[in-house]
């Protein structure tokens, strides 16, 4: 792979006019992390799991695929790479004039609610959001950029040799990605170039644009913020932002893991307010129970689980909650004869406040939602085998291994609401609490250091702005 990244030393003409002696190689190195990282998080099976998924349900996707594999020793199929690249550069937006202000990347809706917490934060200061998707690109300002870029083909088919290396190595959602990455890359220069804020806010640190987005501001060094919408997985790269906020002491020992922390670390816990744990829940006669679903939902188990839940607990309520980013539409009514006492829920409901509203709620073993759920006080029962993630990943938090969740289950039949109440009742706050900073203590003042840390990392930038004058 070493040849592919020799390779970038050819794309740096684009957004890279007037730039001081030596930041080439520093856009250089910050662009093959940017790919490395995002090789590496698409190639792990929990991300070949749910493109399969996607793939297999999604026709146009099934068609894209079946084309670039039948053309695959092609130069057509790096083409279509390309495509998919400019695609990417093309819908990268921030429909705003104001500069110097700080810019939010969230790209997923989990994303979302932390950018819309960080803009709370500085309110009633302004903030930029970066604009993406597909229907971006056939806006005028999209059609123009795009149109520009092609006028220097030039230039731009320097990319090809980069994409054909990788597109012949990886598979096909790896090599979309890795274009993705590389051609968000390049307009996070330009927009880094033309805004220049004084701070970028990110939530995630794996997806192309953020990851793109926060390697360019070190070129310029902008300040980068880190506030993590979901705990680490295995293919998290390490730390590498001036300020990340994190949920607590476990999540910062596992980036730590995973190489040299860089930049200040602050705890702000898991989302919502933190409620005693109330395990005598469990044994409650006709419970309210909840079922909240992981991102993909094979109906057939579904409809096997709520059928189980009616015959062994007899609950009053079944609460079904739809993942934020549900890959597909609901189609509960149609598989589920019979939807007596079987509640769809409000998708912008607060997790802790519909979490409240149930006794215990059942959960894939492997979602970042159950922090969520314990933290308001509410046990939970997580499921083996709910989603379509590979047996490899089971455990991927390491919530079972830390006795933060009990042992899962393959069917409710298993369960005993005792034994579950038992483990919730022992010395499991301890234990939970290295996981959410915020349980049981002053969530508004963790808060509050969150805030004033990142108003000081902005005012130092603007203020590192001022001094210098230009970012470029």
């Amino acid at each position: 792979m070493k040849n592919a990244w020799q390779d970038t030393s050819k794309i740096f003409l684009i957004a890279n006019r007037n730039k001081p002696v030596g930041q080439d190689s520093g856009m250089k190195i910050q662009l093959l992390k940017t790919i490395r990282e995002v090789v590496n998080a698409d190639s792990d099976p929990v991300r070949q799991a749910l493109f399969e998924h996607v793939r297999t349900h999604n026709l146009i996707v099934s068609l894209v695929w079946q084309t670039h594999r039948i053309f695959r020793k092609t130069f057509l199929s790096t083409a279509m790479i390309f495509v998919f690249g400019a695609k990417s550069y093309a819908a990268t937006d921030v429909l705003a004039e104001e500069k110097h202000l700080p810019l939010i990347v969230a790209i997923h809706k989990n994303a979302v609610r932390q950018g819309n917490k960080f803009a709370a934060w500085l309110a009633p200061q302004r903030v930029l959001w970066l604009q993406t998707g597909a229907a971006g690109i056939f806006k005028p300002r999209a059609l123009f950029r795009l149109a520009k870029g092609v006028a220097r083909v030039s230039v731009w088919k320097r990319f090809l040799p980069l994409l054909n290396r990788l597109n012949r190595r990886y598979d096909f959602l790896v090599s979309c990605r890795a274009a993705s990455a590389l051609f968000c890359y390049v307009r996070a220069l330009e927009t880094l170039d033309h805004y220049k804020p004084n701070g970028v806010f990110v939530s995630s640190d794996s997806n192309p644009e953020p990851l793109a987005f926060a390697r360019a501001a070190s070129v310029f060094a902008v300040p980068t913020v880190f506030m993590s919408h979901a705990y680490p997985t295995p293919v998290s790269p390490r730390l590498q932002f001036t300020l990340s906020i994190l949920e607590g002491e476990a999540a910062l020992e596992s980036y730590q893991a995973m190489g040299p922390v860089e930049g200040q670390v602050l705890f702000c816990g898991a989302e919502g307010e933190s409620q005693p744990m109330n395990a005598r829940r469990l044994l409650s006669e006709e419970p309210v129970m909840g079922i909240f679903m992981p991102k993909v939902v094979c109906w057939p188990q579904l409809v096997s689980l709520i059928e189980d839940c009616r015959k062994q607990f007899r609950p009053k309520r079944i609460l079904i909650r739809w993942h934020p980013n549900m890959l597909g539409r609901s189609r509960l009514f149609s598989e589920l004869p019979d939807m007596s006492g079987v509640i769809e829920t409000d998708p912008t409901m607060p997790l802790d406040e519909l979490s409240r509203q149930c006794d215990w709620v059942i959960t894939d073993e492997n979602s970042n939602v159950n922090l969520g759920v314990l933290k308001a006080g509410v046990p939970l029962i997580p499921m083996k085998d709910f989603s379509v993630l590979p047996a490899s990943r089971a455990d991927l938090y390491g919530f079972v291994k830390n006795a933060v969740i009990p042992s899962p289950v393959k069917t409710v039949n298993e369960v005993s609401l005792e034994q579950m109440a038992q483990f919730y009742s022992q010395d499991w706050g301890q234990r939970f609490g290295r996981y959410d900073a915020s349980y049981s203590t002053s969530s508004q003042q963790l808060a509050e250091n969150a805030r004033n840390a990142i108003e000081r990392l902005l005012s130092s930038g603007l203020q590192s702005k001022g001094q210098e004058g230009t970012c470029s």
